[in-house]
């Protein structure tokens, strides 16, 4: 007997026997690579979730390392930022950046630490080196982030003119990485001053003419008309 929907309900426990059973039949048959399957997902999560806490955990340790680091840091003393201090006399140990880095790996604290050994190995002259560490430092910070790319650029600069293409290549990136009225002119005054000294006139001239449209409230365009007349002048001559 069918009811008013059309279904047979006398027929009905059949119907589902008939639906269920390849169902049944298709887990008795590969019953183990479901468990397989299974427990590998359960493992999987488990990894992520002990991951998460291991990297939380080694993060705040990290913490109390990376601030004496940063006082450091701010005291210029170059040679413990790079070196770090043993603990002697009376004075606390303070681990290296190089250290932090190593025993850190994957934290903030880290991350951190790369900027820091980067702006020390500029400041001392290891050229390579900073290229090295801050081309691994990831800045989420509009300034920080600008200053770390822009620094690069520093270090090429300063490697000398054979690596002047490279250095403005970063001056560039920097200047464009979250546009704002202060890192964006400062870095464009730097790779117009690098396109000068390559004699790249018309470039300097559209760096400078940046400066002065954009951003006219800037420190740089309070003395970028003389630089921007002396390109446009080199320019026009051909050069």
């Amino acid at each position: 007997m069918a009811d008013k929907k059309g279904f047979d309900v006398e027929n009905l426990g059949d119907e589902l026997i008939e639906r269920v059973e390849p169902a049944r039949e298709f887990v008795q048959k590969y019953s183990r690579t479901l468990l397989y399957v299974i427990g590998g997902i359960i493992v999987l999560i488990g990894a992520i979730a002990g991951y998460r806490y291991y990297i939380g955990g080694k993060n705040d340790e990290a913490k109390n390392d990376i601030f004496k680091l940063q006082l450091m840091f701010e005291k210029d003393s170059l040679n413990i930022v790079l070196n770090g201090r043993s603990a002697s006399e009376g004075k606390s140990q303070i681990k290296s950046a190089l250290e932090i880095i190593e025993e850190y790996k994957g934290t903030e604290q880290a991350n951190l630490a790369y900027y820091y050994a980067g702006v020390a190995s500029l400041k001392s002259g290891k050229f390579d080196d900073a290229i090295d560490y801050l081309s691994k430092f990831e800045g989420n910070d509009d300034i920080i982030g600008a200053e770390a790319i822009g620094m690069i650029g520093d270090a090429y600069s300063e490697k000398g003119p054979d690596n002047y293409i490279e250095a403005v290549k970063y001056y560039e990136k920097a200047a464009s990485h979250h546009a704002n009225g202060f890192t964006t002119p400062y870095f464009l005054m730097k790779a117009g001053g690098v396109y000068d000294a390559l004699k790249q006139y018309k470039k300097a001239l559209n760096c400078y003419e940046l400066i002065k449209k954009d951003y006219p409230k800037s420190e740089q365009a309070r003395n970028v008309d003389k630089y921007l007349e002396r390109s446009k002048i080199l320019s026009e001559q051909g050069n």
